[in-house]
Protein backbone atom coordinates (compact mmCIF):
# COMPACT_ATOMS: atom_id res chain seq x y z
CA UNK A 1 0.00 0.00 0.00
CA UNK A 2 1.57 3.80 -0.95
CA UNK A 3 1.30 7.23 0.85
CA UNK A 4 -1.64 7.91 -1.81
CA UNK A 5 -3.73 5.22 -0.91
CA UNK A 6 -3.49 5.20 2.57
CA UNK A 7 -4.14 9.25 2.38
CA UNK A 8 -7.44 8.65 0.41
CA UNK A 9 -8.51 6.33 3.05
CA UNK A 10 -8.44 8.38 5.58
CA UNK A 11 -9.94 11.03 3.88
CA UNK A 12 -12.84 8.99 3.03
CA UNK A 13 -13.10 8.18 6.96
CA UNK A 14 -13.53 12.17 7.70
CA UNK A 15 -9.72 12.57 8.64
CA UNK A 16 -8.81 16.00 7.05
CA UNK A 17 -5.79 16.11 4.06
CA UNK A 18 -3.19 17.95 6.51
CA UNK A 19 -3.93 15.38 9.45
CA UNK A 20 -3.94 12.52 7.35
CA UNK A 21 -0.56 14.10 5.80
CA UNK A 22 0.36 13.97 9.29
CA UNK A 23 -0.47 11.04 10.27
CA UNK A 24 1.59 9.10 7.85
CA UNK A 25 4.52 11.00 7.19
CA UNK A 26 6.58 8.99 10.21
CA UNK A 27 5.76 5.53 7.81
CA UNK A 28 8.40 4.20 5.51
CA UNK A 29 6.71 3.14 2.53
CA UNK A 30 9.89 1.86 1.30
CA UNK A 31 8.72 -1.21 2.83
CA UNK A 32 6.23 -2.17 1.67
CA UNK A 33 3.66 -1.62 5.06
CA UNK A 34 0.08 -3.81 4.71
CA UNK A 35 -3.28 -1.38 5.86
CA UNK A 36 -2.79 -3.32 9.29
CA UNK A 37 0.26 -2.14 9.48
CA UNK A 38 0.02 1.22 9.00
CA UNK A 39 -3.15 1.92 10.91
CA UNK A 40 -1.85 0.18 13.95
CA UNK A 41 0.94 3.22 13.56
CA UNK A 42 -1.68 6.07 13.03
CA UNK A 43 -3.85 4.56 15.50
CA UNK A 44 -1.19 4.62 18.59
CA UNK A 45 -0.56 9.02 17.43
CA UNK A 46 -4.00 10.04 16.45
CA UNK A 47 -7.37 9.71 17.39
CA UNK A 48 -9.14 10.34 13.91
CA UNK A 49 -12.74 11.20 14.40
CA UNK A 50 -12.28 12.24 18.01
CA UNK A 51 -9.98 14.44 18.05
CA UNK A 52 -11.34 16.65 15.60
CA UNK A 53 -14.54 16.60 17.68
CA UNK A 54 -12.49 17.46 20.96
CA UNK A 55 -10.67 20.05 19.14
CA UNK A 56 -14.19 21.70 17.17
CA UNK A 57 -15.46 21.55 20.79
CA UNK A 58 -12.62 23.46 22.45
CA UNK A 59 -12.39 25.93 18.92
CA UNK A 60 -16.70 26.74 19.83
CA UNK A 61 -16.03 27.36 23.94
CA UNK A 62 -13.29 29.69 23.15
CA UNK A 63 -15.36 31.00 20.58
CA UNK A 64 -18.37 31.44 22.95
CA UNK A 65 -15.85 32.88 25.64
CA UNK A 66 -14.21 35.79 23.16
CA UNK A 67 -17.67 36.63 22.19
CA UNK A 68 -19.23 36.95 25.81
CA UNK A 69 -15.65 39.04 26.82
CA UNK A 70 -16.12 40.98 23.51
CA UNK A 71 -19.63 42.06 24.79
CA UNK A 72 -18.38 42.70 28.30
CA UNK A 73 -15.65 44.84 26.91
CA UNK A 74 -18.14 46.58 24.60
CA UNK A 75 -20.50 46.94 27.40
CA UNK A 76 -17.99 48.73 29.84
CA UNK A 77 -17.10 51.12 27.04
CA UNK A 78 -20.67 52.24 26.65
CA UNK A 79 -21.32 52.33 30.45
CA UNK A 80 -18.19 54.42 31.29
CA UNK A 81 -19.27 56.94 27.73
CA UNK A 82 -22.92 57.10 29.40
CA UNK A 83 -21.31 58.06 32.90
CA UNK A 84 -19.21 60.76 31.49
CA UNK A 85 -22.15 61.90 29.59
CA UNK A 86 -24.66 62.19 32.47
CA UNK A 87 -21.91 63.57 34.76
CA UNK A 88 -21.74 66.06 32.15
CA UNK A 89 -24.93 66.77 32.02
CA UNK A 90 -25.40 66.95 35.33
CA UNK A 91 -22.53 69.53 35.98
CA UNK A 92 -24.38 71.71 33.53
CA UNK A 93 -27.79 71.40 34.42
CA UNK A 94 -26.18 72.39 38.29
CA UNK A 95 -24.20 75.05 36.84
CA UNK A 96 -27.53 76.63 35.60
CA UNK A 97 -29.66 76.06 38.42
CA UNK A 98 -27.18 78.03 40.41
CA UNK A 99 -26.42 80.90 37.60
CA UNK A 100 -29.89 81.90 37.14
CA UNK A 101 -30.41 84.88 38.69
CA UNK A 102 -33.63 85.16 40.46
CA UNK A 103 -33.78 81.80 43.33
CA UNK A 104 -37.78 82.03 42.93
CA UNK A 105 -38.99 78.78 43.26
CA UNK A 106 -41.81 79.32 41.55
CA UNK A 107 -40.01 80.06 38.74
CA UNK A 108 -40.27 77.63 35.72
CA UNK A 109 -37.21 77.33 34.46
CA UNK A 110 -35.73 76.98 37.91
CA UNK A 111 -38.13 73.64 38.45
CA UNK A 112 -37.26 72.46 34.68
CA UNK A 113 -33.62 72.44 35.68
CA UNK A 114 -33.96 70.95 39.08
CA UNK A 115 -36.40 67.98 37.60
CA UNK A 116 -33.86 67.49 35.28
CA UNK A 117 -31.02 67.39 37.86
CA UNK A 118 -32.90 64.85 39.48
CA UNK A 119 -33.57 62.97 36.78
CA UNK A 120 -29.84 62.78 36.33
CA UNK A 121 -29.18 61.61 39.56
CA UNK A 122 -31.72 58.70 39.07
CA UNK A 123 -30.14 57.75 35.66
CA UNK A 124 -26.88 58.02 37.51
CA UNK A 125 -27.77 55.59 40.59
CA UNK A 126 -28.94 53.17 37.84
CA UNK A 127 -25.69 53.20 35.74
CA UNK A 128 -23.96 52.55 39.08
CA UNK A 129 -26.18 49.25 39.56
CA UNK A 130 -26.17 48.33 35.95
CA UNK A 131 -21.81 48.19 36.49
CA UNK A 132 -22.09 46.09 39.62
CA UNK A 133 -24.29 43.42 37.53
CA UNK A 134 -21.65 43.79 35.17
CA UNK A 135 -18.79 42.97 37.13
CA UNK A 136 -20.53 40.18 38.31
CA UNK A 137 -21.15 38.80 35.54
CA UNK A 138 -17.68 39.05 34.44
CA UNK A 139 -16.51 37.50 37.32
CA UNK A 140 -18.77 34.52 36.84
CA UNK A 141 -17.71 34.32 32.89
CA UNK A 142 -13.90 34.36 34.45
CA UNK A 143 -14.72 31.55 36.64
CA UNK A 144 -16.29 29.45 34.00
CA UNK A 145 -13.68 30.24 31.81
CA UNK A 146 -11.09 28.59 34.45
CA UNK A 147 -13.56 25.66 35.55
CA UNK A 148 -12.79 24.79 31.69
CA UNK A 149 -9.17 24.81 31.77
CA UNK A 150 -9.08 22.98 35.22
CA UNK A 151 -11.52 20.44 32.95
CA UNK A 152 -8.99 19.83 30.15
CA UNK A 153 -5.92 19.79 32.38
CA UNK A 154 -7.73 17.28 34.46
CA UNK A 155 -8.36 15.08 31.10
CA UNK A 156 -5.06 15.91 29.91
CA UNK A 157 -2.97 14.52 32.97
CA UNK A 158 -5.30 11.34 32.50
CA UNK A 159 -4.07 11.16 28.84
CA UNK A 160 -0.49 11.75 29.34
CA UNK A 161 -0.69 8.57 31.85
CA UNK A 162 -0.37 6.79 28.50
CA UNK A 163 2.47 5.37 27.42
CA UNK A 164 3.56 6.41 24.01
CA UNK A 165 5.33 9.37 23.86
CA UNK A 166 4.61 10.93 20.10
CA UNK A 167 0.95 11.04 21.65
CA UNK A 168 1.87 12.52 25.03
CA UNK A 169 3.99 14.89 23.03
CA UNK A 170 1.51 15.41 20.85
CA UNK A 171 -1.19 16.22 23.58
CA UNK A 172 0.78 18.22 25.46
CA UNK A 173 1.37 20.45 22.91
CA UNK A 174 -2.15 20.68 22.25
CA UNK A 175 -3.08 21.55 25.77
CA UNK A 176 -0.51 24.18 26.39
CA UNK A 177 -1.25 26.40 23.12
CA UNK A 178 -5.42 25.81 25.05
CA UNK A 179 -4.34 27.45 28.10
CA UNK A 180 -3.58 30.17 26.55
Amino acid sequence: MDKAEIINILQSEDWTKADALRAVESIDFNTNPDELTIRRNISSRFAGRELIKRQREQAAQKGMVTKKTNQIELLKQQYQADIKQRDLQLARSKQQVTGVDSPDPNNIHNQQLLARVKELEVDNRSLTKVNAELKKDNKSLKNIVDSIRLQIAKDMKGILKYQDSDLRQAILKLFKSTQG
